[in-house]
């Protein structure tokens, strides 16, 4: 991710761990809207909501930083059974799956959300299914699985920030369309 890490121990004092990025910043937005625009392209993801089911700690916290500087309100989840239960709350913008997980995998989890967001007649939201299976036939599963996209772990910042970008301009264009219809 071009970042620096570096670590400190003393023994029988403990350790101190420094991961240093440089991440882009978010720009503010200046209307109502969901997402905007600067000059430079970046993309102010300061109001999306999006739901993270990831089992490892570290994998976690590593896109909670990620998304953190950017503003996204990021809800975080172990498996995907919690994931189910969490997107049943409603009102997320994009949701962030791991496929392997204990209790409920990803995919079980994505066509379980599909089948209700089918059976309630609600928009679709867009699932990323975050993984280390980056075999062509496991995103194909994915996708069989009702998954949008597929991004393979190691994740790179401007891999996920992208993808979290794109889902958030993609949203606002539908979000505009709907209101002038």
């Amino acid at each position: 991710m071009g970042g620096r890490l570096s670590a400190l121990s003393r023994p029988g004092r403990g350790a101190v761990f420094t991961l240093q990025l440089t991440l882009p910043r978010a720009a503010a937005a200046d209307s109502g809207d969901v997402v905007a625009e600067d000059e430079s392209g970046a993309v102010d993801l300061s109001r999306l909501k999006v739901p993270l089911a990831e089992d490892h700690p570290t994998n976690r916290r590593v896109i909670e930083l990620i998304l953190g500087a950017a503003g996204v309100a990021l809800t975080c989840v172990e498996n995907g059974a919690e994931a189910v239960e969490a997107w049943r709350g409603g009102g997320f913008d994009l949701v962030l799956m791991d496929v392997q997980m204990p209790v409920m995998d990803g995919l079980s989890a994505t066509r379980a959300n599909r089948e209700a967001e089918h059976a309630a007649g609600l928009a679709r939201t867009p699932i990323y299914a975050l993984t280390a299976n980056a075999m062509a036939e496991h995103a194909r599963a994915s996708a069989e699985a009702g998954v949008d996209g597929h991004l393979a772990k190691p994740i790179s910042a401007e891999a996920l920030l992208r993808v979290v970008s794109e889902t958030a301009l993609a949203g606002a264009k539908l979000g505009a369309e709907r209101l002038s219809a």
